[in-house]
C-alpha cells in the first residue's frame, strides 16, 4: 500500500515524508529537533553516494562452532546454504574495512593465516537472489 498525501494540513504517511525529503530537500534545518545529520537537499545525494559504494561480503567458512557468539556480536549473519550460497557465517563491510575484518578472522577466529572467501557486492547485485 502506498501512502497518500492529503490536502493542506492533511495526514502524510511516513513513506511520503521520506520521499518528499529525498526528492525536494525538505528536511528539517540542521540543529532542529528531529533533524537529520545533513542539510536540506543533501539526503538524495547521500543515499546515492552510499548506493554507489562497493561492499565486500566476507565469509567465515568452517569457523569453529564455539565461536559463533563472537561472530554474532561482531555482526556476522548465518547463511544456512539452502539457496546455494555457502553454509557459513558472513558479514558485509566497506572496502575500507576489509583489512580489519580479515585481521579479526586471523587473530580471533582461526588463529592462523587465512584467505576468506570474498564476494564484491554492488548496488545491482546487493539484493539479487543470484548474488
Amino acid at each position: 500500500m502506498t501512502p497518500t498525501v492529503e490536502g493542506e494540513g492533511g495526514a502524510v504517511g511516513p513513506l511520503a515524508e521520506i520521499g518528499r525529503e529525498l526528492l525536494h530537500g525538505e528536511a528539517p534545518e540542521a540543529g532542529a529537533e528531529g533533524a537529520a545529520p545533513y542539510r536540506a537537499g543533501e539526503a538524495l545525494a547521500v543515499l546515492l553516494d552510499q548506493a554507489r559504494k562497493k561492499t565486500i561480503r566476507v565469509w567465515a567458512e568452517q569457523s569453529p562452532f564455539d565461536l559463533k557468539d563472537v561472530l554474532k556480536r561482531r555482526g556476522y549473519r548465518w547463511c544456512d546454504g539452502s539457496d546455494g550460497r555457502p553454509r557459513s557465517w558472513y558479514i558485509d563491510v566497506g572496502e575500507d574495512q576489509l583489512g580489519n575484518e580479515i585481521a579479526f578472522l586471523k587473530t580471533e577466529i582461526y588463529l592462523s593465516e587465512v584467505e576468506p572467501r570474498l564476494q564484491t557486492l554492488t548496488a545491482l547485485s546487493r539484493f539479487s537472489v543470484r548474488a
